[in-house]
């Protein structure tokens, strides 16, 4: 079967903002919304990047890799199944960040919830993997839910999303991010309603919309290092 352009486009444009990882299990037999993810995840790396953050990765044991292994389901941060990549993000003098592709996160109720980006505080990350727990969500800076379709969104998806920030800090800036245009008449409007952020398009041939998502992302790192 053909590959989608849009995603044939993104897994071009992957090659070069992962800085020359190797990636074994990112390819035309990936899954497109797997694909997707790891999308939206460099975005949030580039604004890092564009705040002055150092950027470099490392696996599950803290060893610097040149390899970038990614959940395809979500799982545990300190899952050792497979020595699964994550990125550190470090400003000068200010706590060190990280994030993450498809890790769960302890909520308010103490419920698991599945999110596919996070940007997470190390210390945090640390002890998650030391203790054999989840990340709590009050030490999530940033949470990311992506969905890539081939039509509109469908409103439970909406919904679905404001149960997910509800479990979330009132400090975690929590994002939907969608390759398709997130309609007024239906997401957009109860997002909106509900005062939740959003940016649809997010694709290759949509300059615009990535620099709303980016920009987004680098008003979080912005806030972060004013208040740290």
């Amino acid at each position: 079967m053909p590959i989608d352009p849009q995603v044939r486009e993104i897994l071009d444009q992957l090659q070069d903002s992962l800085g020359g990882l190797s990636t074994p299990n990112l390819n035309e037999d990936t899954d497109s919304w797997d694909i997707y993810e790891v999308y939206a995840f460099s975005i949030v790396l580039e604004a890092a990047r564009i705040e002055g953050a150092t950027v470099h990765y490392e696996n599950v044991y803290g060893e610097d890799t040149s390899e970038f292994i990614f959940r395809t389901s979500p799982g545990v941060i300190y899952s050792t199944a497979h020595p699964y990549t994550h990125a550190v993000i470090e400003f000068e003098n200010k706590p060190v960040l990280e994030t993450h592709l498809g890790v769960k996160a302890s909520g308010k109720s103490g419920i698991l919830h599945e999110h596919d980006v996070s940007v997470i505080w190390q210390e945090e990350a640390d002890s998650c993997r030391v203790g054999g727990v989840s990340p709590r969500a009050a030490k999530i800076l940033l949470a990311i839910e992506c969905k890539f379709y081939g039509s509109d969104l469908p409103l439970h998806l909406g919904r679905s999303f404001l149960g997910l920030v509800q479990e979330f800090s009132q400090n975690t800036s929590c994002f939907l991010v969608s390759n398709v245009q997130i309609e007024e008449k239906n997401i957009s409007r109860l997002l909106t309603k509900h005062k939740r952020k959003w940016q649809g398009r997010v694709v290759p041939d949509s300059e615009n919309d990535i620099k709303s998502l980016r920009h987004l992302c680098q008003e979080v790192f912005k806030n972060f290092k004013a208040a740290n």
